[in-house]
């Protein structure tokens, strides 16, 4: 039995804020839950991310596990930094605008809180999406793909897509 139950007041029907599990998690736990979520997706999806790429780009289409999943570290380190920021942002916005988890948010709080948990990743995400790319096309290490893009472009050239 659901503990408003057990209290004599009737359980909130599924989707209510009260039910919601997810607005109760701390700064911590959103940033931890994100980040692990975007590990495991980058890895999952990391073969389609690369022949997308590979389309977009006109490179060669292959299915040599070497070269697919080059960039990895890069997209693994973008997409658990996106997600646990997102996730982070969302639900500080969340609690900036609804308040206490036990109060019931609009749907417009809801879509501005992921737009604005959304927005504040974007920085960090340019970077590392570009480097991710950038070694997909030319190899080279982490560190060497953006110490690269800065001898080349400039600090301003590791923004660029912002």
């Amino acid at each position: 039995k659901h503990p408003a139950a057990v209290a004599g007041r009737s359980a909130p029907a599924m989707g209510d804020a009260g039910d919601d599990k997810l607005r109760r998690l701390t700064a911590h736990e959103n940033l931890a839950l994100g980040t692990v979520t975007g590990v495991v997706e980058q890895v999952a999806t990391q073969p389609l991310v690369f022949w997308k790429n590979a389309a977009q780009q006109g490179t060669a289409f292959s299915l040599n596990p070497a070269v697919v999943y080059r960039g990895t570290f890069a997209s693994c380190l973008n997409m658990s930094a996106l997600t646990g920021l997102q996730f982070l942002g969302t639900g500080f916005f969340q609690r900036m605008l609804a308040g206490d988890a036990g109060n019931k948010m609009t749907w417009g709080q809801e879509v501005g809180a992921a737009f604005l948990g959304g927005a504040a990743s974007g920085p960090a995400c340019c970077i590392l999406e570009l480097t991710m790319i950038q070694q997909q096309r030319f190899g080279g290490t982490f560190p060497a793909t953006i110490q690269r893009i800065v001898t080349q472009h400039g600090a301003q050239g590791l923004f660029r897509g912002l």
